[in-house]
């Protein structure tokens, strides 16, 4: 019994170190997908009220628009959007507050 186990082991450790020699024979493979930063500006959507913006969505819109599968933002700009009537010029309503708008500059696409 002791002698058939140790056929058995000796087996899969040759098994075992030859698939490791041929892991390590085998040219290196560069895993990393080329990546490319594509600049624009898309508006992050907010999904709902009170929730923050989507800008994950908007640098996959970029990047698909650019033929891209996936991507990701990597420079984003906040600001306030004021039209002219909410600031009660040109006889709009004063005080009708602005909104606060988050847009992608810039994304990471691959």
């Amino acid at each position: 019994m002791v002698a058939g186990w140790e056929a058995f082991t000796g087996s899969v450790a040759r098994r075992l170190s030859d698939t490791a020699q041929a892991v390590a024979d085998m040219p290196a493979m560069d895993l990393t997908p080329p990546v490319t930063v594509i600049r624009g500006r898309r508006s992050c959507p907010i999904p709902a009220p009170g929730r923050s913006a989507d800008c994950a969505a908007a640098a996959l819109r970029l990047c698909n628009e650019q033929g891209f599968l996936s991507g990701q933002e990597l420079d984003i700009e906040s600001g306030q959007v004021c039209r002219g009537t909410q600031l009660g010029l040109w006889g709009g309503q004063p005080g009708t507050p602005c909104k606060f708008k988050n847009w992608i500059t810039e994304a990471v696409c691959w």
